[in-house]
């Protein structure tokens, strides 16, 4: 499963977007329409991967993520300042959102379940 942050363009590489025919601009890290929970199903022997589940979710250019709590999941989109968390058919449960200087970077949710309580 993957955050799809849904940002066409990458700080990392050294690439000339601006020179790439299907480059057609890209979105800030807080500028955006939505960001994407993907799963996927991988056959490594084969070479393939088929796509098995998909949402939509608060778009977020970096520092997303998304943990899976059972068929529970849980959304972190960092540089909107806003974690969800959604049930097995995709309905919002919960949103907690913030502000701050620096964007959430990573969200968990823990139940503690035979570390602080029996």
């Amino acid at each position: 499963m993957m955050y799809n942050n849904n940002n066409a363009t990458i700080s990392t590489r050294d690439y000339d977007y601006e020179s790439d025919a299907n480059y057609d601009g890209t979105y800030s890290g807080t500028k955006g329409e939505k960001s994407y929970y993907y799963q996927y199903l991988v056959d490594e022997n084969a070479g393939t991967f088929t796509l098995t589940d998909s949402l939509p979710v608060t778009y977020s250019g970096y520092v997303s993520s998304v943990q899976q709590l059972g068929d529970h999941l849980l959304v972190d989109s960092g540089s909107a300042f806003e974690a969800s968390e959604f049930d097995g058919d995709h309905n919002l449960i919960q949103t907690l959102s913030g502000s701050g200087a620096t964007w959430w970077y990573r969200v968990f949710k823990y139940d503690y379940s035979g570390y602080w309580f029996s």
